[in-house]
């Protein structure tokens, strides 16, 4: 994968991120409504040319604080953001 300039610091940007999903049915017509848009709240992980990865769930080192794994992450398509809110820093 092409290496990305983060516009986020790793492990302690927290965003929220809007984004919406394609339109997608196994009918021979598409649905008349778009999906609804969606919210995900996360701490920034990494970013590549297509996508952001957002984690949730986070283990922090008590002695190091420092993020020691995410159990839940998202990888969301630059395509289907909406916008990018950075809602502050981790601060643990």
């Amino acid at each position: 994968m092409k290496e990305v300039k983060n516009r986020f610091k790793k492990d302690k940007s927290i965003l929220m991120l809007v984004w919406q999903d394609a339109a997608f049915s196994n009918l021979k017509k598409l649905p008349k409504n778009s999906p609804h848009l969606q919210i995900t709240f996360g701490l920034f992980i990494d970013e590549t040319k297509d996508a952001i990865n957002i984690g949730m769930n986070c283990h922090l080192d008590p002695k190091s604080k420092k993020i020691v794994e995410c159990k839940d992450a998202f990888l969301i398509p630059k395509k289907v953001i909406k916008k990018i809110k950075v809602l502050g820093e981790l601060n643990a």
